[in-house]
């Protein structure tokens, strides 16, 4: 059993928002195992799209507005409901122990997504699986963050979060349960 780092990028913050892209990183305290990144296919997606969440999309540099908008080779663009199940499968298929995140945001947008895509209530990740990277930095007092390669990418974030916590487990001699 391992880990897995879920990132999500998207066009609104509310619990129902459109979603970009995912980045999923399989890990344990000191291995990085796999990583799926996998674009959504715009003409396909649903959900809440912000004006002000694309007008903080414009801000951002290029190559993180390419990230979401770029076809790339070797990057998995798939329809919306291909994207969703590929999660749960992922999900189901390593047996993951605890699915981390950088704070409720994505799972929240994860759960709506899924739901929204006629995956069954009971097949959500169980509640009690979910961390959020983010706590544990602030009840450790932790400000320093390893950098992503390219910020709002959202494997570049998810791998960078991992990357963080396994720095943490090693300085605080911390097994992950």
């Amino acid at each position: 059993m391992a880990h897995i780092m879920i990132d999500i990028e998207t066009l609104s913050t509310a619990p129902n928002a459109l979603v970009l892209s995912v980045g999923m990183v399989l890990f344990d305290e000191t291995n990085i195992f796999d990583e799926v990144y996998i674009k959504n296919r715009i003409s396909t997606s649903t959900g809440d799209v912000s004006k002000d969440t694309a007008i903080w999309w414009m801000s951002q540099n290029d190559e993180a507005r390419k990230a979401i908008t770029e076809h790339r080779k070797g990057v998995i663009e798939m329809p919306e409901y291909n994207l969703v199940m590929e999660i749960r499968d992922l999900l189901c298929a390593y047996s993951v122990k605890t699915i981390w995140s950088q704070r409720s945001f994505d799972q929240n947008i994860i759960e709506n997504l899924m739901l929204r895509n006629g995956v069954d209530k009971m097949q959500l990740p169980e509640y009690y699986k979910w961390r959020d990277l983010r706590t544990v930095r602030k009840l450790l007092h932790i400000t320093n963050e390893v950098k992503a390669g390219v910020l709002h990418n959202a494997l570049d974030d998810a791998t960078a979060q991992v990357k963080t916590l396994q720095e943490i487990c090693t300085q605080y001699d911390i097994k992950l349960n």
